[in-house]
């Protein structure tokens, strides 16, 4: 097997391990491992240990984590004042609408490259 495609079946297993376990402690209502789980750097380190690894833009992988991660977080707030007023179905709906639309603004004016 080549080295690549070992590397692409690791990162998948690892992928798939950490989504069934937030899956597994948000079907047991562990709110509050489920909330602590996604917010575990796993996936920035990867992805900062593989860009160095083959000798990528850390600078540029950092700032637009930063920009990324900022979305995320003025998302999350919006979702959770919705969610104080509005069904959850609907806040639902909006907080994934409003989040595409904003990374995809951010990709579109080159915000993030």
């Amino acid at each position: 097997m080549e080295n690549s495609s070992f590397m692409y079946i690791i990162y998948f297993i690892i992928g798939g391990t950490i989504a069934s376990i937030i899956y597994h402690f948000g079907k047991s209502n562990n709110t509050f491992v489920s909330a602590i789980l996604p917010s575990i750097p796993v996936m920035f380190l990867t992805g900062f240990f593989i860009l160095l690894y083959n000798s990528g833009n850390i600078k540029m992988y950092v700032k637009n984590s930063i920009c990324t991660f900022t979305v995320l977080i003025t998302s999350l707030l919006l979702l959770y004042f919705l969610l104080l007023h509005f069904n959850e179905y609907l806040c639902s709906f909006l907080f994934i609408t409003i989040f595409i639309l904003i990374m995809f603004l951010i990709s579109e004016y080159k915000i993030i490259k």
